[in-house]
């Protein structure tokens, strides 16, 4: 029952995302005066930074979501690497296949990034709600909240799903260090590279207003993202079924 308390409190701390948030940007919900919208519109760059160069445009992550990131994966950076401590040989000669284990791990750390990718997004809307003139709940905002669901939520899994492969390798320090090292790389790469069409579509923190245009974008940016995912699941389930623990 501890175990099972304890395990809970570690699930809840998915909602200190709305305290980091409220923390980063008081002006924004408390302040700021009326902007005339859309509210999709307001709701995408407030997720996103802008970069503008004539009539090309791209959007990487904002430092705020940078630090979103950041925060999810110190949380829950060592959601299953701790597992993997000193004792660990103790825990695995309970167990009968680590893949099964090891996946429902893996799982359990999707479900706590949808729930503070939900948590963050929800806080946004009404954040925005507060900021625009008029708004009404139709097809493109709710493609909005969808797309952004879609892209933040596998990015937020996936990270944190690497500082913990690492970490069971390395420690979480190493871990969290190498998966905000990548995540600078591929936003010098958004920011640099960004005319070129396919890093819209093959970075996951690169994205273009023009997704929201079209479904087919949307739900390949979606889709690409969610392979990413798996396939650092795949590997990470093979990695500790083969793994030499004892």
């Amino acid at each position: 029952m501890v175990g099972r308390k304890k395990r809970l409190w570690r699930m809840a701390r998915v909602l200190l995302v709305i305290p980091f948030v409220i923390v980063l940007s008081p002006y924004a919900l408390f302040v700021a005066e009326k902007q005339p919208g859309p509210l999709y519109e307001m709701l995408w760059y407030s997720v996103f930074g802008r970069i503008t160069s004539g009539e090309l445009q791209t959007i990487v992550m904002s430092m705020e979501m940078l630090g979103v990131l950041f925060l999810f994966a110190l949380l829950f950076g060592t959601w299953i690497s701790s597992h993997f401590d000193g004792n660990s040989h103790m825990t695995f000669t309970r167990i009968a296949r680590r893949e099964v284990w090891s996946l429902k791990c893996i799982l359990e750390v999707w479900g706590l990034a949808a729930l503070y990718a939900a948590a963050f997004l929800g806080l946004k809307l009404v954040v925005n709600i507060r900021r625009v003139e008029a708004w009404s709940l139709d097809l493109r905002l709710a493609g909005a909240v969808c797309t952004v669901f879609g892209m933040v939520f596998p990015l937020l899994a996936l990270i944190c799903l690497v500082s913990n492969w690492i970490a069971i390798h390395k420690g979480i320090a190493i871990g969290v260090l190498v998966s905000f090292a990548a995540v600078l790389v591929l936003m010098e790469l958004a920011i640099n590279w960004f005319d070129v069409p396919a890093m819209t579509v093959f970075n996951p923190l690169c994205a273009n207003l023009r997704i929201l245009d079209t479904p087919g974008l949307a739900a390949g940016k979606v889709g690409i993202n969610m392979a990413y995912l798996l396939l650092v699941t795949a590997g990470m389930t093979l990695d500790i079924k083969y793994r030499d623990i004892f």
